[in-house]
């Protein structure tokens, strides 16, 4: 096995975790990105949040609490 499929990018430790919102509504994941504040600045949105609403203005307010967002359709 070769290791090519292994990237050498460095990521910081911060940027390891990425928490899916795999809810319902937008408020329930507003709620959520406040309750876990600081503890998490990379977040995956999907499908799901994409048919809830205001998907833009959310991925934008994300932004604006300095979030990185992973987007998944």
């Amino acid at each position: 096995m070769t290791d090519s499929f292994i990237s050498t990018k460095p990521i910081p430790v911060r940027e390891r975790l990425i928490m899916a919102l795999d809810v319902p509504s937008l408020s329930e994941a507003r709620a959520l990105v406040e309750e876990l504040g600081d503890s998490v600045i990379f977040y995956k949105v999907g499908m799901e949040l994409f048919m809830s609403g205001d998907y833009f203005g959310f991925i934008e307010w994300l932004k604006q609490q300095n979030k990185k967002v992973f987007l998944k359709p």
